[in-house]
């Protein structure tokens, strides 16, 4: 209950302060930005309620499927966008606002491209590619360089440092040998 609950009042929050209050009514009254945010809960929860339906009409169509592998296939139609933002945002000096938008809502049609035309492409590989792609829209049409700090791989120390090398080699080996 208090992760719905805290999901539900970050909802609130954000919608209501970040942008009914902003962009929505600037001139809106302390009782209608509360308003505004029960109804914003109101809305995400049975937007929650149809979307659990819908799974589990998924679920019960194909009873012998790993679930886990569906809902994962659908979570990343959002998910890739959201880390193209993020990336954006922490690796770009000055990201253009609505070119980062039409990076974010590209990856949502990309994951569509990517279903139709290559059906046998694992999930995880067709997510790195979204977030390739949509990464570089925001980049490219924003014409900004990279933080130069952002960008600095310094680790605490020389022993961290090999364990971070070992990581990635052990990773390079289990692809290899399971791929």
């Amino acid at each position: 209950m208090s992760t719905v609950d805290s999901t539900f009042n970050s909802i609130a929050t954000l919608w209501s302060i970040d942008i009914y209050k902003i962009y929505v009514k600037k001139d809106a009254t302390d009782q209608q930005v509360v308003s505004s945010g029960k109804k914003a809960i109101l809305i995400s929860f049975i937007s929650g309620v149809i979307i659990g339906v819908v799974l589990l009409y998924l679920k019960f169509e194909d009873p012998g499927a790993a679930f886990t592998h569906t809902l994962n296939q659908l979570r990343y139609f959002i998910n890739c966008g959201i880390v193209v933002l993020i990336c954006a945002a922490a690796f770009l000096a000055f990201p253009k606002h609505k070119i980062a938008l039409l990076g974010f809502i590209a990856t949502i049609p990309m994951q569509f491209f990517f279903l139709h035309f290559f059906p046998e492409m694992n999930y995880f590989v067709r997510a790195m590619w979204v977030i390739l792609i949509g990464f570089a829209i925001i980049w490219l049409g924003s014409g900004t360089g990279f933080v130069k700090d952002k960008l600095k791989a310094e680790p605490a120390s020389p022993m961290l440092a090999k364990a971070g090398i070992g990581m990635i080699l052990s990773l390079i080996a289990l692809h290899v040998i399971f791929h």
